[in-house]
């Protein structure tokens, strides 16, 4: 899970994810509550209890940011057009926020998507191992682009 600021992990146990699953595996925001686990020498996790969507979730898709997600594409792209399979993200430096940030945001999604971060300070391309992204996905997109700014996040 998570935010402009950080991350955490959340872990969830089966009762809980058959429950919540539409939920989890959306990506709309949503509100967690759980208990901290903080063991000795790890990263501190929450376990999750209860899940649900934000208030403001249907607000974000509505957004116009949001819109071309919801318009379908010209009926003769998807025939014509060969489905992406690289992602390309450009970051200032591999030590820089932005790209830790990308990072994560990228990591939390999969797919067929091969992911190649362009190192700007030394023109030099890396190849994401952690996962895949989804061609599929215009919010990946989106988000990238508000974090790095246009251009800065293309799928070839």
């Amino acid at each position: 899970l998570e935010d402009k600021s950080s991350d955490i992990e959340v872990l969830v146990f089966p009762k809980q994810l058959s429950r919540y699953e539409d939920l989890l595996y959306s990506d709309d925001p949503i509100y967690v509550k759980g208990e901290l686990s903080a063991e000795d020498g790890s990263e501190p996790k929450i376990l999750l209890n209860t899940c649900e969507a934000l208030a403001d979730a249907d607000e974000t898709q509505k957004s116009p940011s949001r819109e071309p997600k919801s318009q379908a594409p010209a009926p003769a792209e998807p025939t014509q057009q060969k489905a992406p399979t690289r992602l390309y993200i450009r970051v200032p430096g591999l030590d820089s926020t932005e790209y830790l940030r990308a990072r994560a945001l990228v990591s939390i999604f999969s797919g067929d998507v091969t992911v190649f971060f362009y190192d700007t300070s030394t023109s030099k391309y890396i190849r994401f191992t952690e996962c895949g992204a989804d061609s599929t996905s215009a919010r990946l997109i989106s988000e990238l682009t508000e974090l790095l700014g246009d251009g800065n996040a293309v799928l070839r």
